[in-house]
């Protein structure tokens, strides 16, 4: 109990006041010197815009910084969660002590046809070695990159992994948590092995963990034509509904076909008639009607948010990450379930 109760303190001593993970020493050191050379006038680096989130926690519309009291009862993780928690930070600081590798890039040229054969190989790689099904590629607004933070690239390869569906049934008991963790944990490994495959290749990447990233990620998703923002804030896509975790790899040139889309909009309207998550959540946190808080991006037009932060964080930590929200939702039961709900619903218009 006593290794447990250390890693939930650690939690909340975050020096942003949010209580998710520590941050790495090697993270936090590329924060300062990308701090230090925006504040020179220099443009290494891709800042925020002053219309960013302050900070994710799956969901968006809050500019200031939200300090919350710790719960007093917490469950106490397991020591399986606490080893994915060890792994998941190692994986972090590891993304950005090998960026030092771009030094030694010999980078190829933008081809005309996106790389169509480098794309398939990627394509291929990433579902033979990690299981990864669904890969987009987009340009960086840079209202989703968090408020304070910086970016080395421009675009994005963006990368789901999918939950699996028994354990998140299962919400929001521990192995819903568990879950989610494992997904954090081999995604992040993921993206990792990747960029070096990349780098190999001829290609400057960063790539970034799927927790505590440096982007907002379900937007830059829906984005890449990956899938739709549900109600609550989490991409909505059509193999895995909610039931993901999403990771980018930041690149420095176009080097692939942009592959955004608005496929996936209707998602949006089916959201506003549905409340399924709305009537299910615990703390009753997710509003019926969502304020855009940021209007104008480019592809998705405007993004939305309807979650009550104070009734959903003391809960979503007392329960090492409710999901309650992910399991109820129609389109995570899989299965085909996306093209039949969309054909019921445009029938209806």
């Amino acid at each position: 109990m006593g290794l447990q109760h250390f890693v939930m303190k650690r939690m909340q001593q975050r020096e942003d006041g949010v209580g998710t993970m520590p941050t790495p020493k090697a993270e936090r050191n590329y924060l300062t010197k990308a701090r230090k050379s925006h504040e020179s006038g220099e443009t290494t680096y891709i800042t925020s815009s002053p219309l960013s989130p302050t900070n994710g926690f799956e969901m968006l519309g809050n500019k200031e910084a939200e300090m919350f009291e710790f719960p007093e009862k917490i469950r106490m993780v397991s020591f399986k969660t606490i080893r994915y928690m060890i792994r998941i930070l190692r994986a972090r600081g590891r993304s950005f002590k090998e960026l030092v590798q771009n030094e030694e890039v010999v980078e190829i040229e933008v081809r005309d046809n996106g790389n169509q054969e480098l794309w398939e190989e990627l394509k291929e790689y990433a579902s033979e070695k990690w299981g990864i099904k669904k890969i987009g590629f987009t340009r960086i607004p840079t209202e989703f990159i968090f408020s304070g933070k910086f970016i080395s690239y421009p675009y994005a390869l963006v990368f789901i992994e999918e939950m699996r569906k028994d354990p998140i049934d299962k919400a929001p008991e521990h192995a819903a948590g568990v879950e989610t963790m494992r997904v954090y944990w081999h995604l992040g490994n993921a993206v990792n092995d990747i960029a070096r495959w990349l780098r190999e290749r001829g290609i400057k990447c960063q790539p970034n963990h799927p927790l505590d990233g440096l982007t907002v990620t379900p937007p830059l998703a829906g984005k890449a034509g990956l899938g739709w923002q549900s109600q609550f804030g989490l991409l909505i896509t059509p193999e895995f509904g909610v039931r993901q975790r999403i990771a980018p790899i930041f690149i420095d040139k176009q080097h692939f076909n942009l592959t955004d889309s608005l496929e996936h909009e209707w998602i949006e309207e089916f959201c506003s008639t549905c409340g399924i998550c709305r009537e299910e959540c615990p703390t009753e946190a997710i509003n019926e009607k969502r304020v855009p808080y940021l209007e104008g991006v480019e592809t998705i037009g405007a993004l939305k948010s309807c979650i009550d932060r104070p009734k959903c964080y003391p809960y979503f930590l007392e329960t090492t990450g409710c999901s309650v929200c992910v399991k109820v939702c129609p389109f995570s039961r899989g299965g085909g379930v996306y093209d039949q709900l969309k054909s019921q619903f445009l029938q209806k218009e």
